[in-house]
């Protein structure tokens, strides 16, 4: 089953290119995907009168490995149509344009079923999963679940209370997530998120067996956010320290 990814993270130079509000649908999560890894590369440009937008797969950026474009005689919503049979369209509003960027960092999910697969080998029996698109549907919940844990751990350090990472609009430049020290940590815990959901709608649909796993998962997925770090300059000495999260001192401390 498709699924709509509203959480997607643009990496845009803000000095050159602005966005935000991004969805993307027909995203697949599997092995052979059209992502990679959950990253895709945009090329922001303006040639005469017209916006453009093109989404590749790979950072070489080849033109087979082109996903999705869209374009605009104007700045603001500009819609995303498939390109080279990829399945995927979206949505994104763009901002401000000040010059043209290539090669910016889309990503498009946090994790992928390959991460999934090296914590359940036979993943692909779990309820939800689909021939065509993977465990999407459960990755693009799961991204925002982990996106919504980072922005309260770090809320005042990530730019204030109640700020939700994926939306940017206007001159604002927080929260920036390039700040979190251990990104890897983000790509486990939205693994974990997908699995202690599919074993529990697993559970509640045969009555299995896979209850204690569930916990299990759940309970490691809290370790992983807990164990989150943002890269700063606490002493000012040019060098960057590191600042735990109240829950990562917790998880310490046992």
């Amino acid at each position: 089953m498709t699924a709509t990814f509203e959480r997607v993270i643009c990496y845009e130079d803000r000095g050159s290119v602005q966005t935000h509000s991004w969805w993307l649908e027909g995203v697949k999560t599997t092995p052979t995907g059209s992502t990679d890894e959950g990253r895709l590369w945009a090329d922001f440009t303006y040639s005469g009168s017209t916006y453009l937008v093109d989404l590749y797969k790979s950072p070489d950026q080849q033109s087979a490995d082109k996903v999705a474009s869209g374009q605009s005689g104007s700045l603001g919503e500009i819609d995303l149509s498939e390109a080279n049979s990829s399945g995927l369209s979206g949505q994104l509003y763009w901002e401000d344009y000040i010059q043209d960027q290539t090669g910016v960092v889309v990503y498009v999910s946090l994790a992928t079923d390959e991460d999934v697969q090296r914590r359940w080998r036979d993943y692909t029996q779990l309820s939800g999963y689909d021939s065509t698109f993977g465990l999407a549907e459960y990755h693009a919940w799961a991204m925002g679940v982990v996106l919504d844990s980072v922005s309260r751990r770090f809320a005042e350090e990530l730019g204030g209370y109640g700020v939700v990472p994926w939306w940017q609009a206007g001159t604002k430049l927080y929260p920036d997530l390039r700040r979190v020290a251990n990104p890897e940590c983000m790509r486990d815990a939205q693994a974990l998120c997908v699995l202690y959901q599919a074993l529990g709608a697993d559970v509640q649909r045969s009555d299995s067996l896979f209850a204690d796993q569930r916990d299990y998962f759940q309970s490691q997925y809290a370790q992983a956010v807990g164990n989150l770090l943002l890269s700063i300059d606490a002493d000012l000495d040019g060098s960057a320290d590191y600042l735990a999260s109240q829950r990562s001192r917790s998880w310490q401390r046992k």
